[in-house]
């Protein structure tokens, strides 16, 4: 079918489903229905990520100063319910300690615990969704969380703006089971650089 709109951004949802970023808001696609407007054109969305194995969907929306990401339950959006959040709706789904951004990464699927960095002019936050995603998969209805879920790790202080992050994870593990000598892998304007988390 065909998508009337330029996209900015997207990601899968399953695999039927879409959810795409475009100048007059964010659609879901899915297969042989008709596409869903789920946050009107107040929310310019730049980046987002549906991460289905904690059921959230994180978004980087505005630019500048006002860049912040926003977390959601995907369950929020499941369902024929047709009310379309607006900028109002973002308020207490915002990560305060992201005031700024302009970038943002995650891990991969498939690690321990959801991990992500957050580019703030030439800080790097690194935040942690609380549960594991095997909590996750065996407790679904206790895991509810939004920005709540998010814990502040650490910051690291780079010597300019990144233009590109990646996060890379280690194959060693450490004794008490986690990841250990994890990397951010940092694209600047003229080079690169690889930092320990």
């Amino acid at each position: 079918p065909d998508f009337p709109y330029e996209v900015t951004c997207g990601d899968s949802w399953g695999d039927t489903r879409l959810l795409l970023a475009t100048a007059e808001g964010v659609f879901l696609v899915e297969e042989g229905v008709a596409h869903r407007l789920i946050f009107d054109k107040s929310v310019q969305v730049k980046q987002l990520s549906v991460v289905e194995a904690h059921g959230i969907l994180l978004l980087r929306a505005d630019k500048g100063r006002d860049g912040k990401i926003h977390v959601f339950r995907l369950s929020d959006f499941e369902g024929d319910e047709e009310r379309i959040k607006g900028k109002v709706d973002l308020k207490d789904h915002r990560l305060e300690k992201t005031k700024g951004c302009h970038l943002y990464a995650i891990s991969r699927p498939g690690g321990s615990h959801l991990r992500m960095v957050v580019a703030v002019g030439r800080k790097l936050l690194i935040l942690q969704w609380r549960h594991s995603a095997a909590w996750t998969a065996w407790c679904p209805a206790s895991d509810t969380d939004t920005v709540e879920g998010f814990q502040f790790i650490r910051e690291v202080c780079v010597s300019e703006a990144p233009t590109i992050i990646t996060l890379v994870d280690s194959p060693l593990v450490s004794s008490a089971g986690g990841l250990t000598d994890n990397k951010i892998c940092i694209g600047f304007k003229h080079h690169w650089d690889l930092v320990s988390e």
